[in-house]
């Protein structure tokens, strides 16, 4: 079984190479103390970004739920690892 913290570590990672092939710098806390999990930079604009694993609810119909505890004011990128996808609350890249 993985554990939550490898589970989120990977969403990071997962957040990180998404933005790197969009063309974004992006800059990874080594502390999980840090004011955010990844700083990202193009173009002349830096943003602080919140990494969540997110999942899928399923009802009337599919909703993504993730926690939004500590964000901050922070930009989100929440990473489902049913399906790996990344996907981008708040901004587009």
């Amino acid at each position: 079984m993985v554990k939550g913290g490898t589970i989120g570590a990977a969403s990071e990672l997962l957040a990180a190479a998404d933005l790197m092939m969009k063309g974004w710098e992006v800059f990874r806390a080594l502390s999980p103390n840090s004011h955010c999990d990844l700083l990202a930079e193009k173009d002349g604009t830096t943003m602080r970004l919140e990494v969540r694993t997110g999942r899928y609810i399923l009802g009337s119909d599919l909703r993504l739920s993730y926690s939004t505890r500590n964000s901050d004011g922070k930009f989100m990128i929440v990473v489902t690892v049913i399906d790996k996808k990344v996907h981008y609350i708040g901004f587009t890249p």
